[in-house]
């Protein structure tokens, strides 16, 4: 798999995915049972934080989206691209004004240019 799924954080509060060049959608799906895994070993709402430096998403994903608006958690709270290009991050966009918008939880997309940056993202929202 080309998408390795992690706590960020001691607190629990941030997973990340980082993803490596070559990932494909079902990559995706797989990663993000994963953190369903980890979301339900704890009770509160998770950040996740989406590394995508230095690799491009495979195409259609207009078409993969709904799929995976079924495997959000609940406790999904907001969503950091980071590294993306203009591109992905508009996918994620739509992806979150399509389904995001009626999902419990989920607070939104940004986009940041670092790990750290998408922490701080992360810290001021609360």
């Amino acid at each position: 798999m080309k998408i390795t799924v992690a706590w960020d954080n001691p607190e629990r509060t941030i997973i990340r995915y980082d993803f490596a060049d070559g990932w494909t959608w079902e990559d995706l799906f797989a990663a993000v049972a994963e953190d369903d895994s980890l979301m339900d070993t704890v009770d509160h709402t998770v950040h996740l934080i989406f590394n995508v430096q230095d690799t491009s998403a495979p195409p259609n994903p207009l078409s993969k989206m709904r799929g995976l608006s079924g495997q959000i958690s609940p406790q999904l709270g907001l969503l950091v691209v980071v590294g993306s290009d203009a591109w992905f991050h508009r996918v994620t966009e739509i992806f979150y004004s399509v389904y995001g918008k009626n999902l419990e939880g989920m607070a939104g997309v940004r986009r940041a240019d670092t790990l750290a940056q998408a922490r701080q993202l992360i810290a001021a929202h609360g």
